[in-house]
This record gives C-alpha cells, sequence and structure tokens, in this order.
C-alpha cells in the first residue's frame, strides 16, 4: 500500500511540476511585450493565449513554452508575426496556421514559416507546445 501511496505521489507531483495545477478555463492576453511570460500552463481544461492587443518592436523575438495536461491549447498570433512551432500531443490533434501537423496517438511536428530566416524586421516567436490530451491549434490573425 505504501508503493502505491508513493507511486500515486509522485505521479502527481510530476504531473503538477510539468502543467501546473491550474483547472478550468486559463486566458491570457497580454497587452505589451513585457507582460509575456516565458511560460504558460494549465493542468486540466483549456489555455487560451491571444498576442494580438501587443505591439511588437521590430526585430523582437521569444522563446515561449505552453503545457496543458488535459485539454484544449489555443494561441493567437498577430499577423505578421514570424512563427516557429514544435509540439507534441500524446493524445490529439495539432494544427498550426491551417496545416495540420498530426492527429491521434504520439503527435510530434514542427512548423516554421518560409521566411524565418531572412525576415529581419518582423517579430519572431518560437513556441514549445506540450498537451498531454486535447487539441493545439495555432491561429493567425487577419492582417488590418
Amino acid at each position: 500500500i505504501l508503493a502505491l501511496f508513493l507511486l500515486g505521489n509522485s505521479a502527481t507531483t510530476n504531473f503538477r511540476a510539468r502543467y501546473g495545477s491550474g483547472v478550468g478555463a486559463q486566458t491570457s492576453t497580454p497587452a505589451n511585450p513585457g507582460q509575456i511570460q516565458s511560460r504558460y500552463q494549465a493542468g486540466l481544461g483549456a489555455l487560451n493565449v491571444d498576442f494580438t492587443r501587443v505591439t511588437f518592436p521590430p526585430r523582437w523575438t521569444k522563446t515561449i513554452q505552453m503545457d496543458v495536461g488535459l485539454g484544449a491549447m489555443h494561441v493567437l498570433v498577430p499577423a505578421n508575426m514570424v512563427l516557429r512551432v514544435r509540439a507534441s500531443d500524446s493524445v490529439g490533434a495539432v494544427t498550426v496556421v491551417n496545416h495540420g501537423l498530426g492527429s491521434g496517438f504520439g503527435v510530434h511536428g514542427t512548423y516554421q514559416d518560409p521566411d524565418w530566416g531572412s525576415d529581419q524586421t518582423d517579430p519572431h516567436l518560437t513556441l514549445n507546445l506540450s498537451v498531454g490530451g486535447g487539441a493545439v491549434t495555432v491561429d493567425r490573425a487577419k492582417s488590418p
């Protein structure tokens, strides 16, 4: 019994360390680059992050880690954001700017905008996304 308790406690600790302890929908809509976190987490539920209200300076770059245990992840980026996305989903589907990176079990995929290395003025964002079970969607806002 003690071994089962320790095993369960260890699994719970590992889950919280990776995905956080948040339950329910979590939404973040930063208003400026300084409000953008380097990591976003949700344990159970939806994680929605909208970067479209931010005015990014030229040549801005950042890498962000986002993790959801069980649920959905939706990220919305501005029209001029240059993206590189690395995504993994144990069970579910991954779609990045209308490109399906896979669905089912053990989905791992990478998307990179064609002008990632050549565009030197627009903001650049690298997203490392991980979902234990659920859907991952990254959308680009329409041009104004």
